[in-house]
């Protein structure tokens, strides 16, 4: 429908701006393009970063990361790795991937990942990718917030390579693990200010 109304809208010579969720919590993007990751936001973003200007980024990140900001409530964060590992049976010589579960129905996962019909069925794929190392990655995937079915089948998807988790603070994972695999999320972007793949 939206896409219906742009054209119609560009046919007719009306202006039109996409407003939409930022890749922050609590923030917002207006753009003439739509679609967050193909707004022009990006590109003028990249090269803002280019030119040097990402400190005020960085320092946003971390206050974001350190107030604990998100879309979605959070439970209370655990107080070290060592917590975290032991509260999700993490083994300490593993590398840890962490998998956030995505809002299967969300418009940025149905335009930027077209190879998959669901979180589902892309954790199927990671996991199944990583059973060859088993012994050396650890996958901790977790349920969004605003997901729904059945936990069952995602517990099946990750068995012999890690553990799925249906609640936790987003902020632990992201920042407990090594590395972070996602069709479409937030996370990414979070994982990123991070430095973390």
């Amino acid at each position: 429908v939206g896409q219906a109304l742009f054209e119609a809208a560009c046919r007719s010579g009306v202006t039109s701006y996409f407003l939409e969720r930022g890749p922050f919590a609590r923030t917002f993007s207006c753009d003439s393009k739509g679609i967050n990751a193909a707004s022009s936001f990006v590109s003028q973003y990249e090269g803002y970063a280019e030119k040097g200007g990402s400190d005020g980024v960085e320092r946003f990140a971390q206050h974001y990361f350190r107030e604990a900001v998100s879309n979605w409530p959070q439970p209370d964060q655990v107080r070290s790795r060592n917590d975290f590992s032991r509260k999700h049976g993490i083994p300490s010589n593993k590398i840890v991937l962490f998998f956030p579960s995505q809002v299967d129905a969300d418009a940025n996962t149905k335009v930027f990942s077209p190879l998959f019909d669901s979180s589902l069925e892309a954790l199927g794929a990671v996991s199944r990718s990583l059973a060859r190392r088993a012994d050396e990655v650890f996958l901790l995937a977790k349920r969004h917030p605003m997901q729904s079915g059945e936990d069952a089948d995602y517990r099946s998807a990750v068995r012999g390579v890690g553990v799925w988790v249906g609640k936790g603070s987003i902020f632990d994972f992201i920042q407990y693990s090594d590395a972070v695999i996602t069709i479409n999320s937030s996370s990414a972007v979070e994982a990123a200010v991070l430095n973390k793949p």
